[in-house]
């Protein structure tokens, strides 16, 4: 499971999210995708998204992978890129934008024991954005 929060700090611009996917990767190599329900945030409003990455994926690792699996293991840090495919539109008083296609990127690191329970504390984490 993860929280997300997406915040719009403008004075005069709202924004429509229509689309939000995302999508979890293991090594490169997709777990799970997510589709997120859609809204409007008006503009100066700090908004929350929550997404629940659950299931089962095979996922066949090479010897580097395999290598890193077994360091992620030990150190008790799993290292999860999760990416956000959006479809948006910004809204300027009563006029709507064309869309947008952003990507969002984190790159975070999970603690968490071999039964799959937290070990630790999880940092906070601030992402990048990519038009």
């Amino acid at each position: 499971a993860l929280n997300m929060t997406v915040r719009n700090p403008n004075k005069r611009i709202g924004i429509y999210y229509d689309r939000i996917e995302a999508n979890a990767f293991y090594q490169g190599q997709r777990l799970k995708t997510v589709e997120l329900d859609s809204f409007y945030q008006p503009h100066k409003n700090t908004s929350s998204l929550h997404a629940v990455f659950q299931g089962q994926q095979l996922v066949t690792p090479g010897s580097d992978e395999a290598s890193n699996y077994n360091d992620d293991k030990s150190s008790g840090l799993y290292n999860i890129d999760v990416e956000l495919y959006m479809r948006i539109r910004l809204k300027f008083g009563w006029v709507k934008s064309p869309k947008f296609k952003p990507k969002i990127k984190c790159d975070l690191e999970i603690p968490l024991n071999s039964n799959g329970t937290a070990s630790g504390t999880f940092q906070t984490k601030r992402c990048g954005l990519d038009w």
